[in-house]
């Protein structure tokens, strides 16, 4: 488990972070997302000058924070998400009455540089779960579920994955059942190879030293964390031969063929755990123009108009 109290900031910014620690609980913030803005305050708390601190940081000081990041190594992405941690934290202090302003009114957003995620190659995902897909011990069974999991459309965030309570799996119904991040409520269909692989695992779980955990997947010391599945998943993919796949990724790639399949954007939603419809647009981003290019050509719409078989209204 994350220490979510924990200050590695100035002393004297403690007391504002456990404020927002505690602000950030009653909305129901995993832990995740508590530790990314502790995180965030610590650093902008290091670069505060004498006689500031995050109650009374003033524009100047949050835009040198931020022309520092920009002048350092920080990618543009790490920029555009530390800008907005800051401006959620600084509009709760403003009104909740610690903060006599909020330094952020004045400074432009971030703009975050849009970057495609490469759609992983199937036939990767496939030497990956040769690497598991008949071993016996309990590691084998545990990673073959979990790469049976992400393959499903509506892949499961590796926070999600690590979050899943024992009996989110509903073998009798064919599906997985979950809150997943924002507390949106999930369901995700299994296919015959996700329903075996839980099947196994939660045999061997069964038996497992650790067996009365609440949660789904066990690791060596207790809950497995969405680090230890990242981890996992990059020793696999060393062992198969093949480029590493994040967990991310595979939602880009089960998104590109839930959306190829004709797969319709609120259902995608659903599935996928999305709020917007623009993230229909964003996942599976790099195959979309082939998506595109591909129903064009079976359209052919030009060879209609020219025939003269098309018909406007």
């Amino acid at each position: 488990m994350q220490d979510l109290e924990a200050w590695a900031g100035r002393p004297a910014d403690e007391p504002a972070w456990h404020e927002y620690r505690r602000a950030l609980l009653a909305t129901g913030r995993s832990d995740d997302t508590i530790y990314n803005y502790r995180h965030t305050l610590q650093l902008v708390s290091l670069s505060l000058p004498a006689g500031a601190d995050l109650w009374t940081m003033r524009r100047e000081d949050v835009t040198a924070f931020l022309a520092a990041g920009a002048a350092g190594d920080w990618a543009r992405s790490s920029l555009a998400t530390y800008s907005r941690r800051l401006r959620t934290f600084c509009l709760w202090a403003h009104r909740a009455g610690y903060a006599d302003a909020d330094p952020m009114t004045a400074v432009s957003p971030v703009r975050e540089d849009v970057r495609e995620i490469p759609v992983p190659d199937p036939a990767h995902i496939r030497a990956l779960v040769a690497t598991v897909a008949t071993g016996k011990r309990f590691q084998d069974r545990r990673d073959w579920m979990i790469m049976c999991l992400l393959a499903e459309a509506g892949t499961p965030r590796a926070t999600e994955l690590a979050d899943l309570p024992a009996a989110a799996p509903d073998l009798r119904h064919g599906q997985l059942r979950f809150t997943g991040k924002g507390g949106l409520e999930r369901t995700i269909a299994l296919g015959a190879a996700s329903c075996r692989a839980v099947t196994l695992y939660q045999r061997s779980r069964a038996v497992h030293k650790d067996a009365g955990l609440p949660w789904l997947l066990l690791g060596k010391q207790g809950k497995m964390t969405r680090h230890g599945i990242r981890q996992m998943l990059e020793d696999r993919a060393a062992q198969a031969g093949v480029p590493r796949v994040p967990p991310h990724h595979w939602r880009h790639l089960t998104a590109h063929l839930f959306m190829e399949g004709g797969g319709s954007v609120p259902d995608a939603m659903k599935l996928f755990g999305w709020r917007t419809p623009l993230m229909a647009s964003r996942y599976g981003g790099s195959a979309a123009s082939a998506r595109a290019v591909r129903h064009a050509r079976e359209l052919s719409i030009g060879d209609a108009i020219l025939s003269g078989k098309a018909r406007a209204g």
